[in-house]
């Protein structure tokens, strides 16, 4: 019942997370082949998008739930 579709829920979850964190990884490596602080600087701005997504999504009532 909801413990199992809670489990499956947090592997989704977990699965998701990892893809864009290796998402991330592959952009700052990217940045990094066209300066020398591209890759710090990327993932700066990856962090604060990430960070302001999740503070935004939030306030969606079905996520909130």
């Amino acid at each position: 019942g909801a413990t199992l579709s809670k489990g499956l829920n947090r592997a989704l979850a977990t699965l998701v997370a990892g893809c864009i964190a290796v998402g991330a990884h592959q952009l700052a490596e990217l940045a990094e082949r066209y300066s020398d602080q591209g890759e710090p600087v990327m993932l700066t701005v990856l962090v604060f998008f990430v960070a302001s997504a999740a503070t935004f999504l939030r306030f969606i009532p079905e996520i909130k739930a």
